[in-house]
């Protein structure tokens, strides 16, 4: 490295980032002007910290491990920095204990001063072309996995009872069904996280659908729910079968979420093949819980707080969505004619 340029690493940047201090550099930033500078500020120089309500959990991890990845936008007033753009990236740093921050420093007007900011939270706020807004996924899936990891738990000590059999039954049938629901949730959420490259070849429909229901037979015992199913023989299609296992266990997650306070309901699950229009569509529907017509429209919205089964219902409709998407095919919510609820998964053959 030239003794010209010397490079250190400051806290509250990311592990390999070096921030550079050679004397042509800082003359070129000088000479700009109007240019904002990159600089670490003491981030209790900076007014415009707030109490967010919001959980930053996943943010304050984020910036503990990694640091401030983005910088904060101030300008400089009365002596001070005021915050542009950037406050729960501040709050969370504050919260990681970080004593300084990134920031790029603007010498602006109070006009350009509200010009940046709303700059700023137009990117942020607004989700590119095509593309779904980035959602908070972290924080409430480790509490959700946390949750049924206790439930297992707690639930082995019934089998450390003797001579109860049917407390054994039942404490490995619990521990079953939360193993299931905490593989199908870290399952869903990695498929909504990333851009999974699709390895098409041709798989039975019906045998994943098999499984996928046998893995659901623990929980539908001990809510006493009946099954009623219609498959063809076989039903081959060329799609990723990871990916169609993930969608099918996440469409019977979705209704069977519904009949969690109905014992005895029925659920019906039913899979055709059209040889007409190369397509296979599976219905899942149940006929015991109606839903107030106000919820249609929230069934896709991950931050639906009263969604029956919670949050990783949730992640597992939206996962069973995706798939189909990315198969050339579509997912479906509507009413039965009883007023219940059916789930409508069509898939093209090939493609």
């Amino acid at each position: 490295m030239s003794t010209d340029e010397i490079t250190f690493q400051r806290e509250g940047l990311p592990a390999a980032y070096r921030m550079r201090h050679d004397e042509h550099y800082v003359d070129e930033l000088v000479a700009a002007g109007s240019m904002p500078q990159l600089r670490l500020v003491a981030a209790s120089e900076i007014e415009g910290a707030t109490t967010s309500t919001e959980s930053l959990v996943g943010l304050v991890d984020s910036i503990q491990a990694y640091g401030v990845l983005q910088p904060l936008l101030v300008r400089r007033r009365h002596g001070r920095y005021e915050l542009l753009a950037g406050s729960k990236r501040l709050t969370a740093a504050l919260d990681a204990g970080l004593k300084e921050v990134p920031c790029l420093v603007h010498e602006v007007d109070d006009v350009e001063a509200r010009r940046l900011a709303e700059a700023a939270n137009r990117r942020v706020s607004r989700p590119e072309p095509g593309r779904e807004p980035e959602r908070p996924l972290g924080a409430s899936a480790s509490s959700l996995l946390e949750a049924s990891l206790q439930t297992i738990v707690s639930t082995l000590s019934l089998l450390e009872q003797p001579d109860r059999p049917l407390r054994d039954h039942v404490a490995v049938a619990l521990i079953r069904a939360e193993a299931t629901k905490s593989e199908r949730l870290l399952r869903g959420l990695k498929l909504l996280a990333t851009d999974p490259p699709l390895v098409r070849r041709p798989v039975d429909a019906t045998q994943i659908l098999k499984s996928v229901l046998e893995h659901s037979e623990d929980e539908r015992g001990l809510l006493g729910i009946e099954l009623e199913t219609s498959t063809p023989v076989s039903c081959e299609i060329r799609a990723d079968e990871e990916l169609i296992r993930v969608a099918f266990a996440g469409a019977v997650e979705t209704i069977l979420s519904l009949l969690r306070t109905s014992r005895g309901a029925k659920l019906a699950v039913h899979l055709s093949h059209d040889q007409l229009t190369r397509n296979i569509t599976l219905l899942i529907a149940e006929d015991s819980v109606r839903m107030p017509a106000s919820t249609w429209s929230r069934w896709f919205d991950l931050d639906w707080q009263d969604r029956p089964g919670g949050y990783g219902a949730g992640v597992a409709l939206l996962a069973a969505k995706r798939t189909a998407e990315l198969h050339d095919g579509r997912l479906e919510l509507v009413p039965t004619r009883a007023g219940g609820c059916q789930l409508a998964m069509r898939l093209p053959t090939t493609s």
